[in-house]
């Protein structure tokens, strides 16, 4: 099975709002700007402009943080075993968001092939994104069971 995988360096980013700019017009932030074209020209260079074309894709995007410099040895140690969660911002609905729409007509024809997706954010001696994207053309049975049991009360 292909998988695509990128690293882009440098502390994950989250897609920022819209910003309004009078009634009736709004501007993407520069700073989503900059980092959708990164991430663009990392898979580009590696991957070429050519849109995966397969029915579906998984994504699984790994977002790894630097423990503050202000924790304890202790704690650093906690962090970066996993002990510690990393549960501050970006949320990973918006980091989920920036690689979706930075992707789109460059990975993927449009983030709607994205069926499966991950976004695991842990605490490392080094900051990145990895992002591991794997085409598939269907859905496992025994998930599409447990799909169906879930809410399910026995009688």
């Amino acid at each position: 099975m292909k998988q695509y995988v990128i690293v882009l360096d440098g502390k994950p980013f989250g897609k920022q709002r819209h910003r309004n700019v009078g009634a009736h017009r709004t501007y993407t932030p520069k700073q989503t700007v900059t980092y959708e074209n990164m991430l663009a020209i990392a898979w580009i260079q590696k991957y070429g402009s050519k849109p995966i074309e397969e029915q579906g894709l998984k994504v699984n995007i790994y977002c790894c943080f630097l423990p503050p410099k202000s924790a304890s040895k202790k704690k650093r140690l906690a962090m970066l075993n996993g002990e510690i969660l990393y549960t501050k911002k970006p949320d990973y609905d918006n980091v989920a968001k920036i690689i979706g729409d930075g992707l789109n007509n460059i990975a993927w024809s449009d983030d709607s092939k994205i069926v499966i997706g991950n976004v695991i954010q842990v605490y490392r001696p080094y900051q990145c994104v990895k992002l591991v994207v794997t085409p598939i053309d269907n859905i496992r049975k025994d998930m599409l069971e447990f799909i169906d049991s879930i809410g399910r009360e026995d009688i």
